[in-house]
């Protein structure tokens, strides 16, 4: 379980990625994925989750932590 310093760390990391203009590759096919498709995200890209090693597990909704990406489902 991630402590409260692990998510304060990882939504920082997340806001400068916004901030240095995250999210806005031209080359890429498809819409991005909101923290999918960050730094944020342990997986492999085109793998299912690590659910034990991702910290953004803690925000995504309880009725959607056994999907295969369940970080899609953050409000």
């Amino acid at each position: 379980m991630a402590t409260t310093q692990d998510r304060l760390r990882v939504l920082r990391n997340e806001l400068q990625f916004l901030d240095r203009g995250g999210y806005r590759s031209p080359i890429v096919w498809r819409s991005p994925r909101i923290f999918e498709d960050s730094p944020t995200c342990p997986k492999d890209r085109w793998s299912a989750c690590p659910h034990a090693d991702c910290v953004l597990l803690d925000f995504v909704p309880k009725e959607r932590r056994e999907e295969a990406i369940p970080c899609r489902h953050i409000p």
